[in-house]
């Protein structure tokens, strides 16, 4: 049985730019108006489905159901987005398509998913199998393959392997300075996760220049209120708070919370990150009281957005418990160092 295509080529095209405004609202942080029309998308396009190999109407479906996966990360809905990039990769699949071949943005969306829901081994896994299909069939552009390697750096550091994310950022940005069309916010993403690996490796001094020169960046590229420069903001406070320049990094603490909350943002497990540093900065400015109530916060946001079993929800629990007993020793470095 082969495929009836009910939509003339016409209408195809519109629903692809349809898309394209889709996505651009989720780049704005539009998450909730991206949702309703990827989804709405996806369902015109499903009764479409029933054929068997390659088509447009497949690849604009699966772009859509990509949006509203990534629509769901960007809330920090992580098991959700999963779920949707799984099951479209299945639906492929059954029509005889390759997820590392025939759709890598799919898979490589997958993967960054898995990362944050704390899946690391699988989410390895997918990053390695997009990555080697790439640099075996050179079917990705140089462009897409420094987002994957950008990608493995910052599933390196959550692992705890700064080492190994520092190798993968210096490769992203290296391949992506000499790829033709790579785009200013393309490049400052990359100097926001070789930051991120410097710190990782101790190497702070060095880290700052580049957070510092990322903040700058985002808030030109983006403005002010953007979720990128509340990353920033952020990882420039942990970077001085490694540092113990505990005066300078609480404002950019701060800062990145209020961005956060403007946008939205409140109980996102990534605003539990920075409370979590928050709370150990008072800790050690001896503020016990609001150490207590700020790690408490973080603790509730990231359990209620990822469940306990998570590891950040578990490193957070932790240090909780430590701070509630009083246990200034207890605390070991790597539960004392500030997340980037």
């Amino acid at each position: 049985m082969h495929e009836t295509l009910r939509l003339s080529p016409a209408e195809l095209r519109a629903l692809a730019v349809t898309l394209d405004r889709a996505m651009a609202e989720l780049d704005r942080g539009h998450a909730a108006q991206t949702q309703q029309v990827t989804r709405r998308v996806a369902e015109q396009l499903e009764p479409l489905l029933a054929g068997h190999g390659p088509s447009e109407v497949a690849w604009l479906w699966a772009r859509a159901r990509k949006l509203l996966a990534d629509s769901h990360q960007y809330l920090g809905e992580y098991a959700t987005a999963v779920t949707l990039l799984e099951e479209t990769l299945a639906r492929l699949a059954r029509r005889g398509l390759e997820p590392a071949r025939d759709a890598p943005d799919v898979a490589n969306s997958l993967a960054v998913a898995l990362r944050y829901a704390g899946e690391f081994d699988r989410a390895a896994a997918t990053f390695e199998e997009v990555l080697a299909h790439a640099r075996r069939s050179a079917t990705l552009d140089t462009i897409s393959t420094a987002t994957i390697l950008h990608n493995l750096s910052g599933l390196a550091l959550a692992r705890g392997r700064p080492d190994e994310a520092l190798d993968w950022a210096e490769q992203a940005r290296t391949l992506r300075s000499s790829a033709q069309g790579a785009e200013a916010l393309q490049k400052t993403t990359d100097e926001a996760s070789l930051a991120a690996a410097l710190d990782g490796a101790g190497r702070h001094g060095e880290a700052e220049i580049h957070h510092r020169e990322v903040l700058q960046r985002f808030v030109g590229l983006r403005g002010p209120c953007h979720y990128d420069v509340a990353a920033a903001l952020g990882n420039l406070a942990a970077c001085l708070h490694a540092q113990e320049r505990y005066e300078e990094a609480e404002p950019y603490y701060q800062r990145s919370l209020d961005t956060r909350r403007e946008l939205g943002l409140a109980s996102h497990p990534e605003t539990a990150v920075v409370l979590n540093n928050l709370a150990l900065l008072h800790w050690k400015t001896d503020r016990l009281d609001s150490a207590r109530r700020l790690m408490h916060q973080a603790l509730h946001i990231m359990r209620e957005a990822l469940g306990d079993a998570h590891p950040r929800a578990r490193s957070l629990a932790a240090n909780c418990a430590k701070i509630a007993g009083h246990c200034d020793a207890g605390l070991d470095a790597a539960a004392q160092e500030p997340h980037a």
